[in-house]
């Protein structure tokens, strides 16, 4: 536990007389503390700058004054615990430090039964998450079960409206606030292909039209019809009209006018399509080898178009993307955009995953930014930590626009390949203040939920993930079954896993009302047939792998004893370069390193324990690139490195064969995401041999 929190429990806020003078006391004294510090502060400004301090112009790109009245985050819990639930409702409307749910503003549009709701499950939050830990594991609250291997895709929408999709093709729809009878609230059974982008664009009244892309390059727009929690509805449909367009998947953002992708037909990276005419303009990267362009976030923006890449941020004028979807040019084919800025990351890390977070998170972490404009950015590094960022536009006396990226702020040491705690899957909060990993141990899989102080911004270090566990959840048949997807709404807890074998578990820490009684019970499960671990990736390769080649039946082998250096890839492991195998070379290109494929498997090399120091490695062959990649036999540990263009077969065998560092061939170093490396073990664990995985 933080040394600035304390857990005051639920049976502290009493009618005692005595007990109330102690909180009327404890108010009292928070609030002249806060006020002694704003009159210091004000006397401190007036002594430095002769003056009261004048209110500044926001479009000057200075710091917002601080709120002159402070409470501290145990007063605040008591305050919170002691009004009704028409002081709830007023405090909802003042800007104090609870984690908000995005999607009920405005104010105006959210009935009162629902922020009613919201505002409890935020004071639950505060109290059970935020300031103390719960200590042992909890249950989760229900499960939703589906067909065997049928999840595809999922979603939490309002903290009610859960959308699965199932087989590639049907989109269901679901209500958290209703018991579960075997029948979703609505389905829509015309997708085609699994699901790999989504974005949902509010139009008022609870109306939304949800835009969701798939692996066949189609994106579908779906008019829906949602209401938010408590708010009474009649029976369906919620699902109206859809249409198809076609060309681009894995969506990143959209706009009325505009959408973003990170693959077309034939490119990868970043590509804005025009939602009315079609025509698409590619965003080209500014960051050397065009195979490292992949986008991992996009967000479109009223005059510019942001993007983070692997290895830093390219900025795009909206107004250019405006002229160039608009072009003669473009109607014949695809158009090109360079950048006007790049920035890349400090202190030279890689990113991973990138998420654009909601501009609240400027409420509980100090930047050096905070004026109007700014834009926030959470990295997952190549160094095991997760930071957040601020982008902060810059006025220039010649009037063009710039931007500044601030230092990062490190949140959480999160290492996705330690061998202790293996992340398999995890899920940011909107405004990075609260998070959820799923880690596979040696004794099962369980869901941590995680909580960032308030504090931090006073905080000079960055702890490790497991310090700021709050919450932890065992999953039921952690040792047969997979983990496919998760989901998470900060603002009320509710975290979703959805497994292999088709059950959807929910944790709702913050729940009102207890409905898993009113559940359809879930079938029992036969786990004699393993779940596939990845419905995107159809095949898997034959077990024992490596295989030893000599025999009938194919047996396990010796790590020892295979070849120092081969070609022979289809002997020792068959299918690796089958693009549609889970596990093989195109997966681990396009999964663990975000190199679009087809990859092909060229070369291997068992470890020799003098020469080589215990590593292992393998040489692809990606559409013409090279791409070497080294193992740690004892840590599980990956190295990746894209040649240039000049290498040959020839070369790297001598260097491979001379024991040297792969480091030293020409090229550039590739980030490995531990994540997708973690799904892949887990599902050799469950069916292969025991002990070290031989994999690459």
């Amino acid at each position: 536990m933080p040394p600035y929190s304390k857990t005051i429990p639920s049976t502290a806020v009493t009618k005692d007389h005595g007990s109330m003078a102690i909180h009327q006391g404890l108010i009292r004294k928070s609030a002249s503390a806060s006020l002694r510090r704003k009159r210091l502060d004000l006397k401190d400004r007036s002594r430095r700058h002769g003056s009261l301090p004048i209110s500044l112009s926001r479009r000057d790109g200075l710091q917002k004054d601080p709120p002159i009245f402070i409470i501290d985050d145990d007063i605040f819990v008591i305050i919170a615990s002691l009004l009704g639930v028409r002081g709830i409702l007023a405090l909802r409307r003042t800007p104090v430090k609870q984690v908000k749910a995005s999607y009920a503003l405005p104010l105006c549009e959210v009935p009162s039964t629902t922020l009613e709701e919201l505002c409890l499950r935020a004071t639950r939050m505060v109290d059970q998450w935020d300031e103390r830990s719960t200590g042992n594991g909890l249950q989760f609250s229900r499960c939703l079960q589906r067909p065997w291997n049928s999840v595809t895709w999922m979603e939490l929408l309002r903290s009610r409206w859960l959308l699965l999709q199932l087989d590639g093709v049907r989109l269901e729809l679901w209500d958290l606030c209703h018991p579960f009878n075997g029948t979703p609230a609505d389905c829509f059974n015309k997708m085609e292909g699994a699901i790999d982008g989504f974005k949902a664009l509010f139009k008022g009244d609870n109306h939304h039209t949800l835009l969701l892309s798939t692996r066949s390059y189609k994106t579908f727009d779906i008019n829906t019809f949602l209401p938010h929690m408590r708010e009474l509805q009649e029976t369906g449909p919620y699902f109206g009209e859809g249409h198809c367009v076609q060309g681009c998947s894995g969506l990143l953002d959209v706009t009325e006018q505009v959408a973003a992708y990170s693959r077309c037909y034939d490119e990868q990276g970043a590509i804005i399509q025009d939602r009315r005419s079609g025509k698409m303009a590619i965003l080209q990267s500014s960051w050397g080898d065009p195979k490292l362009s992949h986008a991992a976030a996009i967000q479109i923006r009223p005059n510019v178009i942001v993007v983070a890449r692997i290895q830093g941020i390219d900025i795009y004028s909206m107004v250019a993307v405006k002229e160039h979807l608009g072009s003669e040019q473009a109607s014949q084919g695809k158009v090109f955009i360079t950048p006007i800025q790049s920035i890349p990351y400090m202190g030279g890390y890689s990113a991973l995953h990138a998420y654009f977070l909601d501009s609240s998170c400027a409420g509980w972490v100090k930047f050096p930014y905070e004026g109007p404009g700014g834009i926030y950015l959470g990295v997952d590094t190549n160094i095991g930590t997760r930071t957040i960022q601020v982008i902060s536009p810059q006025c220039c006396d010649d009037g063009e626009l710039k931007f500044q990226l601030s230092s990062p702020l490190r949140l959480l040491v999160a290492y996705t390949d330690s061998p202790e705690y293996p992340t398999v899957l995890f899920s940011w909060g909107a405004s990075a203040r609260r998070m959820v990993y799923l880690n596979e141990t040696t004794s099962g899989l369980y869901l941590f939920g995680l909580s960032i102080p308030l504090g931090f911004r006073a905080e000079t270090g960055y702890p490790s993930a497991h310090k700021r566990c709050k919450a932890w959840w065992r999953l039921p048949n952690a040792m047969q079954d997979l983990a496919r997807f998760t989901a998470f709404d900060e603002s009320t807890g509710i975290s979703i896993v959805a497994m292999a074998s088709g059950c959807i578990w929910i944790a709702d820490p913050s729940a009102i009302s207890d409905l898993a009684a009113l559940d359809e019970p879930p079938q029992e499960l036969n786990f004699d047939q393993p779940p596939h671990p990845d419905p995107a990736w159809p095949r898997t390769h034959p077990l024992p792998w490596p295989r030893n080649p000599g025999t009938v039946n194919p047996t396990p082998i010796d790590w020892d004893t295979l070849p120092q250096i081969s070609t022979a890839v289809e002997q020792y492991f068959p299918s690796k370069n089958d693009p549609a195998c889970f596990g093989g070379a195109t997966w681990f290109a396009s999964e663990a390193l975000h190199i679009p494929g087809p990859a092909r498997a060229v070369l291997f090399g068992a470890p020799d324990r003098i020469n080589l120091m215990g590593l292992s490695f393998e040489v692809f062959d990606v559409v013409g690139r090279f791409l070497v990649i080294k193992r740690d036999d004892h840590q599980e540990f990956y190295g990746a490195r894209l040649l240039s263009q000049s290498a040959t077969m020839e070369t790297i065998t001598t260097y491979l064969r001379e024991g040297r560092d792969f480091q030293e061939l020409p090229g550039c170093e590739v980030p490995v995401d531990g994540s997708a490396r973690n799904r892949y073990a887990a599902w050799r664990r469950r069916l292969d041999k025991p002990g070290p995985l031989c994999m690459w």
